[in-house]
């Protein structure tokens, strides 16, 4: 159950995710959302620029890992290899024009965490 999954999710290094709401209540998200907040700490893979290849391909979560601040100096200097991961529907995000629930404003974990 998720229930069982957020338990376990501390002892994970799991950083990003996504699951609807509609499989779990809001309650729940917030908790899952904030474990895995606190597992970014444990390491650096998910803004580590020698990592971009995994980055990019980690998308549809709550929040995805290429949006990092401290990854766009290396995107614009990539000269466009990434670019196309930086695309809204790429990353599975919702167009704000149609969806009731837009992303979090400014969500970023650079500026959560110090690192």
């Amino acid at each position: 159950t998720w229930e069982k999954f957020a338990r376990g999710l501390r002892k994970t290094n799991v950083t990003h995710m996504y699951a609807s709401e509609h499989t779990i209540d809001t309650e729940l998200k917030d908790k899952i959302r904030g474990i895995i907040r606190q597992n970014r700490m444990k390491h650096r893979l998910h803004i580590s620029p020698d990592n971009l290849d995994v980055i990019v391909q980690c998308t549809h979560c709550w929040w995805n890992p290429i949006n990092a601040k401290a990854l766009q100096p290396v995107l614009k200097a990539s000269r466009g290899k990434y670019e196309k991961w930086l695309d809204a529907d790429v990353q599975g995000l919702p167009s704000p024009e149609k969806s009731s629930n837009p992303p979090d404003e400014g969500e970023s974990i650079d500026d959560t965490y110090e690192f």
